[in-house]
Formats: structure tokens, C-alpha cells, sequence
């Protein structure tokens, strides 16, 4: 339930994002400025609900563990 509840902050998407390199595939208009602060977050966010419904539950529970278990195999903090 940690885990879970620390995973789905937006300070955890947003990073999840950055150590993927999805922000570096992320443009917006200068008008989105207030919705900024976690585009980051919310670009992963609509990645793995493009994962889920491509390839179903089983590929986004392994993905999204993979990458949970690389980061704490690393070291870095969620």
C-alpha cells in the first residue's frame, strides 16, 4: 500500500517520466504554462493507459514493474 500510494504521487510520475526520457518528447504552447508543473507526470500517466489498452493489463503490470524495480535496484528514490 506504500508502494502503490508513492507511485501514483505526481512528484513520482513526474519523475518516472524524466528517468524515462519522456520529456524530452513532450512540446507545448507557451498558453499551458499553469498546467506545467506536472506535464511530465500526466504525459506518463497517458503513456501507460496507451500500453494498457495496446497490449492489456499483463504488459502494463510488467512494464510499470520493471520500471519500479529498476529504480529501486539503482537506488533512486520514489
Amino acid at each position: 500500500t506504500n508502494l502503490r500510494s508513492k507511485i501514483v504521487q505526481r512528484n513520482t510520475l513526474d519523475n518516472l517520466a524524466v528517468k524515462i526520457g519522456l520529456n524530452k518528447l513532450i512540446t507545448s504552447s507557451e498558453n499551458t504554462h499553469q498546467y506545467k508543473a506536472h506535464i511530465n507526470g500526466n504525459a506518463f500517466e497517458a503513456l501507460m493507459g496507451a500500453i494498457f489498452l495496446d497490449r492489456g493489463y499483463k504488459k502494463s503490470k510488467q512494464f510499470i514493474e520493471k520500471l519500479i524495480m529498476h529504480q529501486q535496484k539503482n537506488g533512486l528514490k520514489m
